[in-house]
């Protein structure tokens, strides 16, 4: 729903999230790093550190995750713990997200789902996109250089041909008048 990189949802802690106000920040970005595990680091840009206002569907949905954690997850600063209270591993969030897809009837093949992480990111820009200007979806998606939004992460879509060419079509019933 926020567009957020497969690394920043896994950093979330809960102390950037304030339910009160509506609030959360991007403050960073897990990796895995051979030898260490999960390591917490900065975030992609300096433009990716961010915070953002939640939508009341989400802010209702963390505050639900948060209060039926275990007490090992609960105990955990991160937002999306494992049950020992640990970092989600990339490959363990893939490996989830991939029995959704299953669960949904969206085509695996060679153990690999046709619906990547990346394209919900994709998606929440094309939709941010058709309800906001390109600076706000930028804003939102976080990205340094607004031309990375435009280019890779807003897709057009037939309904805003339609509604474009609509528009430009009632603009020339407006100045030309055909005998």
């Amino acid at each position: 729903t926020m567009g957020f990189r497969e690394g920043e949802t896994l950093a979330i802690l809960k102390e950037d999230v304030d339910l009160d106000r509506g609030l959360i920040k991007i403050t960073g970005s897990v990796r895995f790093s051979s030898g260490k595990g999960v390591q917490r680091g900065t975030t992609k840009t300096q433009a990716a550190k961010a915070t953002l206002p939640l939508p009341p569907a989400l802010i209702a949905l963390t505050a639900s995750h948060i209060s039926t954690q275990s007490a090992r997850e609960a105990a955990s600063p991160w937002l999306f713990p494992t049950k020992n209270g640990t970092p989600v591993e990339a490959t363990n969030l893939l490996r989830y997200f991939k029995g959704v897809c299953v669960d949904l009837d969206i085509a695996v093949t060679d153990g690999k789902s046709a619906l990547r992480i990346q394209d919900l990111r994709r998606y929440v820009g094309t939709q941010v996109a058709q309800r906001v200007d390109p600076k706000t979806a930028q804003g939102i998606l976080r990205h340094a250089n607004i031309s990375t939004t435009m280019t890779y992460y807003i897709d057009e879509t037939p309904d805003e041909q339609r509604r474009a060419l609509d528009e430009m079509d009632s603009m020339l019933d407006m100045t030309i008048e055909i005998p």
